[in-house]
């Protein structure tokens, strides 16, 4: 599979949306959608993008590009993946989370 296609399945794959991403990297939004719909991409361009998705999210990607099958079973403990991260991306993390659970919050039920 080529890169673009990679990209642009892996988005697809894990709900991530161009726009987040764009915020995140500081690359515009219409610079991801032409990579996403098949032009080049700077490598340094491409490194950015790929350092802000989530860890599964770029394993998926390098699983594209090489044409094998994600298993999921051989991603090391979540745990350990979190301590490797700096103070900032775990920040960062905290904050995606709660962005997440905001966003999933169940209506409140109506009093009768």
């Amino acid at each position: 599979m080529d890169w673009n296609t990679a990209f642009d399945c892996t988005l697809r794959e894990y709900g991530i949306a161009a726009k987040w991403l764009s915020d995140k990297s500081g690359l515009t939004e219409q610079t991801i959608s032409k990579f996403r719909n098949g032009r080049p991409m700077t490598t340094d361009n491409l490194n950015i993008l790929l350092s802000y998705l989530p860890y599964e999210a770029r394993a998926y990607f390098f699983a594209q590009i090489l044409g094998s099958s994600l298993d999921t079973t051989q991603l090391p403990p979540l745990s350990e993946q979190i301590a490797k991260l700096s103070v900032q991306s775990k920040k960062d993390l905290v904050m995606e989370i709660v962005d997440s659970l905001v966003n999933e919050r169940e209506p409140e039920a109506v009093a009768s």
